[in-house]
This record gives structure tokens, sequence and C-alpha cells, in this order.
């Protein structure tokens, strides 16, 4: 039987961001605000849910799709793996690249 797979979440951000985040977090929270997402993508830093601006260059029209976060793993040996959360445009525009397979 395998062991265990240890997934460690790479969020891309300072001690001081972070910090500065929880600290939002306790001011939104006592002023009785819905918490905003903390699972946002590795790359550009948006959460999951927020609107994403596309703009149709053909019929000149603006999309507001709703970004979707996945979390890519790359395993590290001895049952460790890093984890990555990636909104799927960052996905997509890393796999042109062959850097998101």
């Amino acid at each position: 039987m395998a062991g265990k797979k240890t997934t460690l979440i790479i969020t891309g951000k300072t001690k001081r961001q972070f910090g500065d985040e929880l600290r939002v977090a306790e001011l939104v929270e006592e002023q009785g605000i819905k918490l905003p997402e903390a699972k946002t993508c590795y790359l550009c830093k948006r959460g999951e849910g927020e609107e994403s601006v596309r703009i149709n260059v053909d019929n000149d029209t603006v999309q507001l799709p709703q970004l979707e976060l996945e979390l890519h793993e790359i395993e590290m040996g001895k049952g460790f793996a890093f984890g990555y959360w990636l909104c799927n445009e960052c996905a997509i525009l890393l796999g042109e690249f062959g850097a998101g397979e």
C-alpha cells in the first residue's frame, strides 16, 4: 500500500502580503461584510468567482465570465507535491508555452 501524499499549496505571496490580507479579513469581518475569497490564482492573484474582462475584437463586445480555479500539482517525490491554484485563463496561457501540462 502506497503512503499518503502531502500536498503543499504554494501561494505566491510573501509573509507580509499574507499578513496584510489577514488584517483586512479581520476588519471586514468586524464590519459584518462578507469575507473575500481566500483562494487566489498563483499567477494573477484574482479570486475564484471574480469576473474577468474579455473583449471580443470581432464584434466589439465585452464579456464578463467568472473565473474558475483548479489545483495543479507537481510531484516532488517521496510523497510530496507542490500545489498551485491557477485560474482557467492563466492555465490556458501556461499551456500555450508547454508549462501547464
